[in-house]
């Protein structure tokens, strides 16, 4: 017999965004186990065996303060609630007491929920997030083998620091290399898009795309000589295990999100300021052949640890426990 399942997401997440990715891919999964899902973006009480809640500040905190039954909910820390919005709504620790249990994505980011609610040893789970293999995979289009741009892909908001890209790149074109930067993402903050807008005007190099439907994903991955992100504050970036399941170079900031992702040097590459970002570019423009044996490493370890089969066996186990 099917057992119903709400994914429940943040009001404003656009489709592409990386709750509503992560949650379509979940509802995938768990079908062929007898999980009926759908993602909504309103909280909802009635008519579900269980409720899993992706964001706990956005969207857990508005359910049980909505009287939604707590043994019914499940809440998966997806970046920014975790890494920013546990210092600034530290009283999310005891309107979520209650909650059936908590899924994070990195081992770091289960250490981070417990240095502030040790007593949630039992509850907090890690689950390493999946990529569809199928669709994100290597040679979709014919690869560059020369360094000619850049790829950022996401939502403009302020976390995300998009407008810090075009100064990123401004900054390698001043050492020579005449890159230019492809910016990809729907428009989710004013003040953000206004900011990319303004700085990305008086250069023709900054090309703003818009949002991209998923499936034609991997080819800006795939055309893109490497792929970046900017984020203040992230879980597990949803663009960057795509960029690299596609065999792309990766480029980014030095968060605890992204570092439980990348190994530096290997898989890609983390970096704190400008200067440093500016060296790794260089690298990478001398040595096309390094960039080419990063993006290949980068796709053998996504394929191998962020696999789809493993993340539904968790969520099938957890859940068959959580109902039982």
């Amino acid at each position: 017999m099917s057992r119903f399942i709400a994914h429940v997401i943040p009001p404003d997440t656009p489709a592409t965004g990386g709750n509503a990715i992560t949650a379509e891919r979940i509802v995938q999964e768990l079908e062929p186990k007898g999980w009926k899902g759908v993602v909504t973006r309103r909280p909802a009480f009635g008519g579900y065996d269980f409720i899993l809640a992706y964001n706990a500040w956005t969207v857990g905190v508005p359910l049980i303060q909505s009287g939604a039954n707590p043994e019914r909910i499940a809440v998966i820390w997806t970046g920014t609630d975790l890494w920013d919005g546990l210092a600034t709504f530290p009283e999310m620790i005891a309107l979520l007491d209650h909650v059936k249990g908590h899924i994070v994505f990195t081992p770091n980011a289960r250490d981070r929920l417990l240095s502030v609610a040790p007593h949630w040893e039992s509850k907090v789970h890690v689950i390493v997030p999946a990529v569809d293999h199928q669709l994100f995979r290597p040679g979709v289009i014919p690869p560059s083998s020369h360094l000619t741009s850049a790829l950022i892909a996401g939502g403009l908001r302020p976390v995300k620091r998009t407008h810090w890209a075009i100064d990123l790149i401004q900054a390698v074109r001043e050492k020579g290399p005449q890159l230019d930067l492809v910016i990809a993402g729907p428009s989710r903050s004013d003040d953000e898009d206004s900011r990319v807008k303004m700085k990305a005007a008086p250069h023709s190099w900054v090309h703003l795309v818009g949002e991209i439907p998923r499936q034609q994903m991997p080819q800006y991955y795939c055309r893109a000589g490497c792929v970046l992100n900017t984020s203040a504050a992230e879980g597990v970036s949803n663009a960057l295990m795509e960029a690299m399941a596609c065999g792309s170079c990766v480029i980014a900031t030095r968060i605890p999100g992204n570092t439980a992702l990348i190994d530096h040097g290997s898989t890609g590459f983390l970096f704190d300021t400008v200067e440093e970002f500016v060296e790794i570019m260089l690298f990478l423009w001398n040595h096309p052949k390094q960039r080419q044996e990063i993006g290949f490493n980068a796709h053998r370890v996504i394929h191998e640890q962020h696999n789809p089969w493993i993340e539904q066996s968790q969520y099938d186990q957890l859940l068959s426990q959580w109902i039982s």
